[in-house]
């Protein structure tokens, strides 16, 4: 009687202690995957597999070469149509994905996308520095009273040319604005004059044109020993997006702001037009017209935040008719949009 009560002790201990251990592996893996969840909303924009250490595939990585054929024969139709003159692309998989680029090393006038580098040159100051976009002064707007003023972010020729594309809530001259304001309206509006208010501040109080060189030399993106005569490629504009996603320039936070105001942007005729409506799209674009060769330039770069799979797409366009270019943008965008959703592993 006493070994079969001892028995049945046993079988009932065991019993509790692999439920417990079961119920205490799923308590571990409920509150470890809680935990993930909560670190990857809390970073919209940033990779999360950076900041909370997760990798899930979610499209097919095989070749693109279909995709890139496709380009490149849609460049080759506008081009003798006339509406473009030279178009460069480049694609990037942010998952471990593949990278393709046409014309990839071709160079561009920057333009606006200068204005991208110069809000980092800010960031990184803050980043070294907690609190120092706080402890800066309100700046004031003054309209320009010498032409010829070339300011670092928006060339010498444009100083008086108006902006096909402009800011929907320019700055006002003569208010004050904190610099932080100023940082997203020439991210998110592409404001003329935030940037020229924020490059005097640099060029009067924070360093001068050394730190222009500076910012240029640690993204690696145009010659800095020329800031007068600045040109770009879509791939190494491409990099500061990485730099960003990956928070590899400034903080998790940091970038992440930043990406937020990028994200923000009021130039919808694109590489948004090309993507499903309130899908987000972090990105900068671009114009400028060459006023000795009638040639309009117009570019967008950034990333597609594709559900769970996000990707990096930089175009740069040139042709007659700036409108026309953002239409050819917004077809390429529609094109590579097109292609990865179709390589949806689970649907």
């Amino acid at each position: 009687m006493r070994s079969i009560t001892r028995a049945k002790f046993l079988i009932i201990f065991v019993i509790v202690a692999v439920s417990s251990g079961i119920f205490g592996i799923w308590l571990f893996e409920y509150f470890e995957e809680s935990e993930q969840k909560a670190c990857e909303r809390s970073f919209e924009y940033v990779n999360d597999n950076v900041a909370c250490g997760t990798i899930q595939p979610i499209i097919s990585k095989k070749g693109y070469a279909s995709l890139r054929n496709r380009l490149e024969d849609y460049i080759a139709v506008r081009k003798k149509e006339g509406v473009l003159s030279d178009a460069a692309v480049y694609y990037r998989d942010l998952r471990a994905g593949p990278v393709f680029g046409i014309n990839e090393t071709a160079p561009y006038a920057p333009a606006s996308l200068l204005k991208l580098p110069l809000a980092l040159l800010y960031l990184a100051k803050e980043d070294e520095n907690p609190g120092f976009l706080r402890k800066q002064p309100m700046l004031k707007y003054t309209l320009p009273s010498e032409e010829g003023r070339n300011v670092p972010g928006r060339p010498l020729s444009s100083l008086n040319l108006g902006q096909a594309f402009p800011p929907p809530d320019e700055i006002l001259p003569g208010k004050p604005y904190q610099i932080e304001d100023l940082l997203r309206r020439l991210l998110a509006y592409s404001d003329n004059r935030a940037n020229d208010l924020l490059a005097e501040h640099v060029l009067q109080g924070l360093g001068g044109e050394q730190e222009f060189v500076q910012v240029y030399r640690d993204l690696g993106m145009i010659d800095s020993e020329s800031l007068g005569d600045e040109t770009i490629t879509v791939r190494s504009y491409s990099s500061i997006f990485r730099l960003l996603y990956n928070a590899n320039y400034v903080s998790a936070e940091l970038s992440e702001k930043a990406l937020s105001w990028l994200a923000e942007s009021s130039f919808t005729e694109g590489l948004v037009a090309g993507v499903p409506k309130g899908l987000s799209v972090s990105h900068k674009f671009g114009e400028r017209e060459l006023s000795t060769q009638k040639i309009q330039q117009l570019h967008d770069c950034g990333i597609v935040f594709f559900p769970s799979n996000p990707y990096l797409l930089c175009i740069m366009t040139k042709g007659k008719d700036v409108h026309q270019l953002a239409g050819v943008i917004a077809d390429i965008s529609r094109f590579v949009y097109e292609e990865v959703d179709s390589r949806r592993i689970n649907r």
